[in-house]
């Protein structure tokens, strides 16, 4: 992750919270914000296994189980840190950073398997 695309991601988080007009779309921007940092985290993971080619099949799995399973702890403590004890919304958080992650890392790995550039 990129101060560069931390930054931007905070500043349209931000900038989505300023103009929200009621809770439930304040509960999407944080949803939209952590599949964003899914997919952030995604494309580093995906830029660090191209660079080290000697990883075998399972140690890429392993690696990529951990960042987000570290992804996952964040969002919880962040929640548990806040004191915010809606299940709900930290399920809906979590299959949010899941899918940003997780379907990233589809769109990168198909794009090279066509003969394309990430």
């Amino acid at each position: 992750m990129s101060i560069a695309n931390l930054r931007r991601i905070m500043d349209d988080t931000d900038a989505r919270l300023h103009r929200a007009k009621d809770e439930d779309e304040v509960r999407q921007i944080g949803i939209d914000h952590v599949r964003a940092l899914g997919a952030d985290l995604a494309t580093t993971a995906y830029l660090k296994l191209i660079s080290e080619p000697e990883r075998t099949v399972q140690q890429q799995a392993e690696f990529l189980q951990e960042l987000i399973a570290g992804l996952f702890k964040s969002i919880e403590e962040t929640f548990a840190h806040h004191g915010v004890q809606d299940v709900a919304l930290l399920s809906d958080h979590l299959e949010a950073a899941d899918v940003g992650f997780v379907g990233r890392l589809d769109e990168l790995f198909s794009v090279v398997r066509i003969g394309g550039h990430a």
